[in-house]
């Protein structure tokens, strides 16, 4: 999340990236721009193109219709390749919500990660926290009582989303 916003995709930030500057005229300063997000708030259309510095500070924002429009106004606005970085949560978050919620049961939430398990593009330490995430929850389906499923899957989901959560921020 970046002020208040889901993170769909992002660059690295390294002070050593130079995707040009804000010029704040007011205080008369410049801040480099060492990193790019794109996100989008809950409810909203469009999507933002967040300008941040090395601390993750949104410091400049566009809005855009279209994930790839946004994409397009960075690359567009940089002077060197820009690589971008996927976030999978997002699906899961939903996933989550849809489940806490009691739309979905623990067998269609079960189905729905099965679907989930490769990540575009595969990341090693992701899919293997997907892996735990879906075996935690298959024992939890076979070996509990349907009030303790729920309680104990909710225990899981939470340290799912904690685990991503912590890894899109680092």
């Amino acid at each position: 999340m970046l002020d208040g916003a889901n993170v769909w995709i992002y660059t690295a930030n390294e002070h050593c990236n130079n995707y040009g500057y804000v010029l704040f005229e007011g205080e008369n300063k410049k801040v480099g721009i060492t990193a790019f997000a794109v996100a989008k708030y809950d409810g909203a259309r469009g999507y933002y193109l967040f300008s941040c510095d090395l601390d993750w500070n949104v410091i400049g924002d566009t809005l855009h219709d279209s994930l790839q429009e946004a994409k397009e106004c960075a690359e567009n606005s940089s002077q060197i390749t820009i690589n971008w970085i996927s976030i999978g949560i997002h699906h899961h978050e939903i996933l989550v919500e849809r489940f806490k919620n009691k739309e979905y049961g623990i067998e269609e939430l079960l189905s729905r990660l099965n679907t989930a398990l490769m990540p575009d593009p595969p990341i090693t330490e992701n899919l293997n926290r997907l892996l735990d995430l879906d075996n935690d929850l298959e024992i939890i389906l076979y070996t509990h009582s349907d009030s303790e499923q729920y309680q104990l899957a909710v225990n899981v989901l939470d340290a799912f989303i904690d685990f991503f959560t912590e890894k899109s921020l680092s």
